[in-house]
């Protein structure tokens, strides 16, 4: 009888004001750099692209203007992406972690997808700007795709059979691999490696000599020791610091205007029939880049849930993280949101610099 009781009594939560008011702040601060990060990583990938459509190295004033407006545009949209998935995964899935576009997937869209379908338009006629603003658009509805093919997979039987048959060191070699991915673009736009001859990659000689370079060098040293050192946000602080410095050094020109009114202009919702259309001629490579990122932010998504659970200790008798299912709806969930308000895949993080983390005591009935 006392069995019956304690298996039914419902669970207890004590929660701790201070703790959890802290531990949103460090959290903030810890992830509120992608804030500036995925619309230049995104940004970049459609300048890069744009570039290509008209087949110049330069971009006039009205194009840098465009460009300008998709970055502010994905910012915004990263802003409510983030703010949607987090919420609904404490009022929703009841557990303390959080959400926003994810690094690696930003980077595949910006500098591979949206490229790539640019060329492909482009052979098909369309020119330029429209053909660049259309494979953006419909680069973010292979998101939005992405993001339904997840909440099937969540709602189905799908997911059960997928996590029996897999080895949860899928999901961390998945989590590795986008982390390599990252650490190459990184590079690359901090021009230390550039396009070798004879060889993919070659080491940029000039890295120890010119401002630029130096700058991107110490600025990787900085951050890596204020995250060593469990500085919260180390990475928003270095990206101030770094702003700060290429502004005296004259390598950065400060912005015409200082405050930008948040835009949607890359929401897929007003051009939505273009975006379909869009993905529709380009369904060949379209729906495979839609399901590889399904399968990146599935596994990502399991892997990352299963190890913040554990080590929050927010897991059941079974060993598994309390209410996945809840939490997998919601990193779906966000993605459709953010695909619709205009960014890329939305994931849940890893925040391993946090020094809090949530601490739930689990009470239960005496026996009778």
């Amino acid at each position: 009888m006392s069995r019956l009781l304690e298996a039914l009594a419902p669970t207890k939560i004590q929660v701790n004001v201070r703790r959890e008011v802290m531990a949103g702040i460090t959290t903030f601060l810890t992830m509120a750099y992608i804030i500036f990060v995925n619309p230049l990583i995104v940004g970049s990938g459609f300048e890069l692209a744009l570039k290509n459509a008209l087949g110049v190295q330069n971009l006039s004033p009205e194009q840098l203007a465009l460009v300008n407006s998709v970055k502010i545009s994905v910012a915004t949209a990263t802003i409510i992406a983030a703010a949607f998935g987090t919420m609904l995964m404490a009022l929703y899935a009841r557990l303390p972690f959080a959400t926003a576009p994810g690094m690696g997937e930003n980077s595949f869209i910006g500098f591979s997808v949206i490229p790539a379908f640019t060329a492909i338009l482009v052979g098909m006629g369309l020119k330029g700007e429209v053909a660049a603003l259309a494979a953006l658009y419909a680069a973010l509805f292979a998101v939005f795709i992405d993001g339904l093919i997840f909440l099937i997979a969540a709602w189905s039987g799908i997911r059960e059979r997928v996590l029996r048959a897999i080895s949860p060191n899928l999901a961390y070699g998945i989590s590795a691999g986008i982390g390599l991915f990252i650490t190459f673009i990184g590079l690359s736009l901090a021009g230390l490696v550039h396009a070798g001859v004879g060889t993919p990659v070659a080491f940029n000689v000039k890295a120890f000599i010119e401002p630029q370079y130096l700058i991107a060098i110490a600025g990787f040293i900085l951050v890596s020791i204020l995250y060593i050192k469990r500085f919260s946000p180390a990475f928003l602080v270095t990206i101030m610091i770094l702003t700060i410095v290429g502004i005296i050094a004259g390598l950065v020109s400060m912005p015409p205007n200082p405050v930008e009114i948040p835009s949607m202009y890359t929401s897929i919702i007003p051009v939505f029939p273009t975006a379909l259309r869009a993905y529709i001629e380009l369904i060949a490579i379209a729906f495979p880049v839609a399901f590889s990122l399904f399968l990146v932010e599935f596994f990502d998504g399991i892997g990352t849930i299963s190890g913040l659970a554990t080590k929050a200790g927010l897991i059941d008798e079974k060993g598994r993280p309390i209410n996945i299912d809840r939490a997998l709806y919601t990193d779906a969930s966000a993605t459709v949101v953010g695909a619709l308000a205009g960014t890329t895949t939305t994931v849940v993080y890893n925040l391993k610099a946090s020094p809090f983390r949530a601490e739930m005591k689990i009470y239960k009935p005496s026996r009778v």
